[in-house]
């Protein structure tokens, strides 16, 4: 932005210099002439007392009037004359130096005035000249920097760029009713202000030139196909909730209420067009997705040009700040970069609207914060980690429930039960299937039908439960005998009321680990992925470990009953206190 240029500093007009000197002239003028008035008064009242002092002795002849007094007043009076005539011809002399002194001062200041004022002229004038001269430098930075800023938007494919989609309206229009164009692309929130008549009218029109070639084809090109692709949030993401955050419940929930009615009603006029009779004419299809990420930008693509502006979720209380449109130049790294970020979000993060609205596919977000979901490994060694850093840091418990919880007894997570043992008010409890119960015995068979060679197969289940030995001679009866005998070995000195080890005979539903307020759970089938090894399986290798914490995130509205965490603390309790003994009472 250019500055005015500055107003010259040396053309001072003449009356504007000379005016405070004159003023200074006057005024001492006018001090003198009341000093001198002053004296002159001062002189005739005594010259008029020495006349009356001088003629006092003619008019006080009369009888009673002493000699005496008569010549003190005469001679008073004499001297009175002498000095009013004296000052008299003072006043005479000290008014003409006065007058004098004050043409020779005049003149003096006036030459000096002048001396100052065409000294400060001339600084002024020099003043002017460098504002002038950076004024000049100013304009020409500016030059260079407008041009600096254009060329580099240019170079990374930025046509133009619009205060706000308003002002971007009549160029969409020009994009979405290009001849050429073969496929749009349309990523926003709701694209309420788009699709809905009304407030934003100039928004609207572009939508219509493409709602317009969905219901009637593309009369000019007749023959050229026209794709458009429409992804909206889903409301039931997570992306949906954290746009809607906010510090009240009641406001996070008007704000939600908006956004739903706002993408239902988009989407209830898409799926209408989506619905049309297909005419072999029109060549132009209309496809709706719902995505589940956190909205990042608006855009508008066609095959000549893009439109995009960043979405910024606002601070909590705050609205959102308006951003500028980008237009973005077809064959660009920044418009082929959007292109391929619409297409990744389509294909891996979307679902089709008919799937997400009347199949009822709700996805996992909201599914997962309202049950307390806080973690999921598929990965063994993180899960094992995860376990043992709970247990570092436990405080009140750690109960465990297993079928054998041979690889936790028999690993580095033994190490940490073991310390928590020795730290005071912690419990730990563990739940270990009862090697000889009917539980066990089908768990060793499935584990027998799997591991064993064909030729080695128990003809039957019946056959392989009637034969106790083949049932010892298994892995998990060996291995859940070693558990039970690492167990008791860990407690040997442990404080028996805060460590206690009991065998369980109800279905192994579960492995379940509870730490104060969190809890693991992964299931437990009789189905199996085939394996490269026959060591015994550890956590989250066939199914995902979950874990959960006591009090869900409270970023979706938690109408669900079910508390997860509570269920499983309670499923724990029944089975230690209901369905389990002491291992001191397994016989030998």
């Amino acid at each position: 932005m250019s500055l005015p240029p500055p107003a010259p500093l040396d053309k001072v007009p003449a009356d504007a210099r000379t005016a405070p000197v004159a003023l200074e002239k006057r005024l001492r003028q006018v001090m003198a002439e009341l000093i001198t008035t002053k004296l002159w008064i001062s002189t005739i009242a005594l010259a008029i007392l020495a006349l009356l002092l001088t003629l006092y002795p003619f008019i006080a002849k009369r009888p009673g009037v002493g000699d005496l007094d008569v010549f003190l007043a005469s001679q008073l009076g004499a001297g009175l004359l002498v000095s009013s005539v004296g000052a008299a011809l003072l006043q005479v002399f000290v008014v003409r130096i006065r007058r004098r002194y004050d043409s020779e001062l005049g003149d003096l200041d006036n030459a000096d005035r002048e001396g100052q004022t065409r000294s400060t002229a001339e600084s002024l004038s020099i003043v002017s000249q460098m504002l002038t001269d950076l004024h000049e430098k100013v304009h020409q930075h500016d030059l260079r920097t407008d041009h600096t800023l254009i060329s580099s938007l240019n170079k990374i494919g930025i046509a133009n760029m619009y205060f706000d989609l308003g002002h971007a309206a009549p160029a969409l229009v020009e994009a979405l009713n290009h001849p050429s164009t073969t496929e749009v692309r349309l990523l926003g929130v709701s694209l309420d202000d788009f699709v809905r008549p009304g407030e934003h009218a100039d928004l609207y029109r572009a939508w219509r030139v493409v709602e317009d070639q969905v219901k009637r084809g593309r009369p000019t090109h007749p023959h050229d196909m026209l794709v458009v692709k429409v992804l909206l949030l889903d409301p039931n993401s997570m992306g949906a909730q954290l746009l809607c955050h906010d510090l009240t419940l009641t406001g996070r929930r008007e704000q939600m209420s908006r956004l739903r009615n706002d993408i239902d009603y988009v989407s209830r006029r898409l799926t209408q067009l989506t619905q049309l009779e297909p005419d072999s004419q029109t060549r132009v299809t209309l496809e709706l997705r719902f995505y589940r990420v956190l909205p990042q930008l608006f855009l508008c693509a066609t095959d000549q040009s893009a439109f995009s502006h960043a979405y910024i979720v606002p601070r909590i209380g705050e609205s959102a700040p308006a951003g500028p449109v980008f237009q973005l130049e077809s064959g660009s790294a920044l418009y082929n970069g959007m292109l391929a970020h619409f297409d990744l979000i389509w294909q891996s993060a979307a679902v089709p609207a008919q799937a997400a609205r009347r199949d009822f596919a709700d996805g996992t977000d909201r599914g997962i914060h309202q049950s307390g979901i806080c973690n999921i490994y598929t990965d063994s060694s993180r899960a094992r980690e995860r376990i043992v850093r709970l247990m570092e840091t436990a405080q009140r418990r750690i109960w465990i429930q297993g079928i054998s919880l041979y690889p936790m007894l028999l690993s580095s997570v033994t190490r940490a039960i073991e310390d928590a043992i020795q730290r005071d008010g912690v419990e730990i409890r563990l739940l270990i299937l009862d090697p000889d119960c009917g539980q066990a015995v089908t768990k060793s068979f499935q584990e027998h039908v799997s591991t064993s060679r064909h030729s080695d197969v128990v003809e039957s289940w019946r056959q392989y439960r009637e034969d106790p030995a083949i049932h010892r001679r298994s892995q998990l009866y060996n291995m859940i005998r070693e558990s039970i005998r690492r167990a008791m070995e860990i407690g040997a000195h442990a404080d028996p009321a805060r460590y206690q080890v009991r065998l369980y005979d109800s279905a192994p539903g579960s492995y379940l680990l509870l730490v104060d307020d969190r809890v693991l759970v992964e299931q437990y089938h009789y189905g199996e992925e085939s394996r490269r090894h026959r060591s015994p399986l550890e956590l989250a290798e066939e199914m995902p470990l979950v874990e959960y914490e006591m009090t869900p995130s409270d970023l979706f509205r938690n109408d669900a009953k079910a508390r997860p965490f509570s269920v499983l603390e309670n499923h724990f309790n029944f089975i230690f206190s209901q369905l389990s003994i002491p291992v001191e009472a397994l016989s030998d």
